[in-house]
């Protein structure tokens, strides 16, 4: 099974990811979990040092079309996203091996991450949902809502440095929230798209995603 963890940052997906992980491994299933973007590839060092603005992409003027001013306001963000979908992209081979093996894969983060947080950087939803339908397609895909208040207000243990640029954008990480609420919102079970009270305890969001891995393993 195919299962997809998303959310703002420090909503708890990691830790719910990992909390799963090690639930199903205990059923002696076999597991298989990947954390978008892979910051220890070498196209998921580019997307860190952008998120830590290193780096920027702009439209060379002479080469731009007529409307260079708004090209140059998105060339950045459409360079971001497509080197996460190369990332996601990258990774597909690895997670069919997993799956043709039997495996539970879990990501943590997927490809509506890519809807919410491009389309608050002003591309196209409808350009950034049909670009990444060439990825596998998760059975299960959790969206854990968290306030971006108590988001903000939580440390970050898996990565203790500096935020990245969302993470300091309150008003971008408003956007951001209601743009996974509308996505979620667009599908709806039987299709597989849970959204899960993000206030809840740790231990509460853990149990009910692993009662929906075994609804969904039982359904026929």
């Amino acid at each position: 099974m195919l299962i997809a963890i998303e959310g703002i940052d420090k909503s708890g997906k990691s830790l719910q990811a990992a909390m799963l992980s090690g639930a199903l491994q205990k059923q002696h299933s076999f597991v298989h979990l990947i954390s978008f973007p892979r910051y220890e590839t070498p196209v998921g060092r580019l997307i860190q040092a952008h998120l830590k603005q290193q780096w920027g992409a702009a439209v060379n003027p002479r080469v731009a079309a007529d409307n260079f001013h708004e090209w140059t306001c998105l060339a950045d963000p459409m360079a971001f996203q497509a080197l996460m979908l190369m990332d996601k992209c990258l990774a597909v081979q690895e997670i069919n091996l997993r799956l043709n093996d039997g495996y539970h894969v879990i990501l943590n983060r997927y490809w509506q991450s890519a809807v919410a947080y491009g389309a608050a950087d002003g591309l196209n939803w409808g350009d950034l949902f049909d670009m990444h339908q060439v990825l596998p397609q998760a059975d299960l895909n959790i969206l854990i809502d968290t306030p971006v208040d108590i988001a903000m207000a939580r440390g970050r243990d898996d990565r203790p440095d500096e935020p990245d640029r969302y993470e300091r954008d309150r008003e971008k990480l408003d956007i951001v929230a209601q743009n996974y609420r509308e996505l979620w919102g667009d599908h709806r079970p039987p299709l597989g798209w849970v959204r899960l009270n993000g206030t809840q305890s740790i231990t509460a969001i853990h149990e009910q995603i692993y009662q929906l891995i075994v609804a969904e393993e039982s359904a026929p």
